[in-house]
């Protein structure tokens, strides 16, 4: 049976896998998306943003695993918790 650390640290793993393939995704989206028209331009400008901005919560997800992961008692991962109800 796997505790709940062995969990936490194979999701962050896998969230930084996320992480880098998401950059992947944003740039193959600058790179290969063909802008012939204002609508093109308006699509890629709003995927892109959506794209960022869901790298942007991963990025925070990893960090908060991390930190919970790292912390030193319980007081401090509750710290964490909260520091980051309070972003939302």
């Amino acid at each position: 049976m796997r505790t709940n650390q062995d969990v936490l640290e194979k999701l962050n793993s896998n969230v930084n896998l996320i992480c880098n393939q998401w950059t992947h995704f944003i740039s193959d989206l600058e790179n290969e998306f063909s802008i012939k028209s204002k609508l093109d331009k308006q699509t890629s400008e709003a995927v892109k943003e959506s794209l960022k901005t869901n790298l942007a919560d991963a990025f925070i997800s990893s960090e908060l695993i991390f930190n919970i992961i790292n912390a030193e008692d319980d007081s401090e991962v509750i710290s964490f918790i909260e520091a980051e109800q309070s972003e939302v």
